[in-house]
């Protein structure tokens, strides 16, 4: 029997319970969880800068829950034995075959998701063993005689300090300050929801509570959707306007001096693109930028600049994108204004044809207007009555011939 294909609105609407569900279930993690399934959908790694006791393993707890995936964590220390993250050497391969292999089933290479906490403070040996499998474009794990090919969806890092270690910066594209509860009622709420529940306790009340929440999550997709997703979202285009964005975004880091690596950017375009996917877009537009001022600060003290940039480059770049979807629309009115006239005139079946180019040009420039953020309250009056008549012409001729065939 065969399968029933997913659409991509359905995977979209999938990533974005996913995304509500972990916003309903905490305080104030909206912004954490849009990042993290944006990075999870690039495939790449987030650095998660914060102070304990901000739910960053809870979150990446539920989200293993939700996309039906094995999840992995470690608190990582200098001390740290390596096995702990890596698995457990295989006493007999040692004994009998003198290799050093690894059973990985349960470990940091088997898992979806993963959450290293304080990684900067590993040891320099299990940094080393770490950097093929924190490498989004490897993702493997030399084992012994073999290799192993390790099915990571999103690898986090919970610290309170970005990483020391260029190679693991440069790996961990995506970085975002968790900060604690901020607003009153937000942390009246949880206080509320941390109090245990009587046993004789209403339904509403038991529901509010935060374990009941928690325990209510359940799966919203499997990794193999995830792929899925993540194939249709890389073949999404990039729009002029969102290329252009990018450049000035590029331009102004290098101008202020912040470092920021070729593989950083390319990796910024990934994360566009599952931003579009998100919205449904199969063209990534200059909006779709405003979140990758996270890829770009290296310390606290950068996040109000980077964040200033980004927001600058993307309205400039959504105003050129309006601007330009606009001449679109009217060059072609202008250039088929006469066609359409003719089309027109009474007893014009004879103009069929013509009617006929001039409408699919004109339903080419307003689809592609509509692409390019232009929607038809934007349009010019003579425009849309230039679409209108021309369809309502088509049609009727049609509809002539076809009463004549009858």
């Amino acid at each position: 029997m065969a399968t029933k294909k997913i659409t991509s609105a359905a995977l979209a609407e999938k990533l974005h319970t996913i995304m509500g569900t972990l916003d309903d279930v905490l305080f104030e993690r909206t912004f954490a969880a849009r990042m993290m399934v944006l990075t999870m959908m690039a495939r790449e790694n987030i650095w998660m800068l914060g102070l304990p006791g901000t739910a960053k393993s809870l979150l990446a707890r539920l989200l293993a829950k939700m996309i039906l995936g094995r999840y992995f964590y470690a608190l990582t220390s200098e001390l740290l034995d390596p096995e702990l993250v890596l698995g457990p050497i295989s006493p007999r391969r040692l004994m009998e075959d003198d290799v050093y292999e690894h059973s990985v089933e349960g470990f940091l290479p088997a898992a979806h998701i993963a959450l290293l906490d304080e990684l900067g403070k590993a040891s320099d040996a299990l940094h080393t063993a770490l950097l093929p499998i924190v490498n989004p474009a490897e993702r493997f794990f030399p084992n012994g005689e073999t290799t192993v090919k390790c099915p990571i969806q999103l690898l986090i890092s919970a610290s309170n300090e970005m990483p020391k270690m260029e190679a693991f910066r440069d790996r961990f594209v995506v970085a975002v300050n968790v900060l604690p509860i901020q607003h009153e009622e937000n942390f009246r709420s949880y206080l509320r929801a941390k109090v245990r529940v009587r046993s004789n306790a209403n339904e509403e009340e038991k529901a509010a509570s935060l374990k009941a929440r928690i325990d209510a999550v359940e799966p919203v997709m499997t990794v193999r959707e995830l792929q899925i997703a993540r194939a249709r979202m890389s073949l999404g285009k990039l729009s002029e306007d969102f290329e252009d964005v990018l450049v000035e975004i590029w331009r102004e880091v290098a101008r202020i001096g912040i470092y920021v690596s070729d593989r950083q950017y390319g990796a910024m375009v990934t994360l566009a693109q599952a931003a579009a996917f998100l919205d449904g877009d199969r063209t990534v537009k200059a909006h779709h930028a405003k979140d990758l001022w996270t890829c770009l600060w290296g310390n606290i003290e950068e996040i109000g600049t980077v964040r200033q940039i980004v927001a600058t480059a993307t309205r400039t770049g959504a105003a050129s994108f309006h601007a330009r979807a606009t001449e679109i629309v009217e060059g072609v009115y202008a250039t088929w204004r006469r066609v359409v006239v003719c089309a027109i005139s009474p007893n014009a079946i004879e103009s069929l044809p013509k009617a006929q180019i001039a409408l699919r040009d004109l339903e080419e420039a307003a689809s592609m207007a509509i692409e390019r953020g232009v929607h038809e309250s934007d349009w010019s009056q003579e425009f849309t009555s230039a679409l209108h008549q021309t369809r309502e012409f088509v049609d009727s001729q049609f509809d002539i011939g076809e009463n004549e065939a009858d």
